[in-house]
């Protein structure tokens, strides 16, 4: 099968990665986003590497956090994955249009 793409934006647009949301929460205040970069970082003991932009709101909480929770989205949680990618928690609660607990 052949693709047609063109540049970097386009090879990687046809890699078929799986998306993570990795939410925190510190005091009273929770955060979450999409992540940009994910890998299994060691086999025993078991650790998972998340790459989170110390630009992103959620960069804050979570390093004052002591747990993060690191949530493998499903093929048809598109809409959770840009709700969560496309927001910005400085001017949005992420949480409030969606159900967790």
């Amino acid at each position: 099968m052949t693709q047609s793409w063109e540049g970097f934006d386009g090879f990687t647009e046809l890699i078929d990665y799986p998306m993570f949301v990795v939410t925190a929460r510190a005091g009273n205040e929770t955060a979450g986003c999409l992540v940009g970069f994910t890998t299994q970082a060691s086999i025993d003991p078991p650790r998972f590497l998340v790459g989170i932009s110390k630009k992103n709101h959620t960069f804050t909480v979570a390093a004052a956090a002591t747990h993060l929770g690191v949530h493998l989205l499903a093929r048809d949680d598109l809409e959770l994955a840009r709700w969560f990618g496309g927001q910005t928690g400085d001017e949005v609660d992420k949480f409030a249009a969606c159900s967790w607990h």
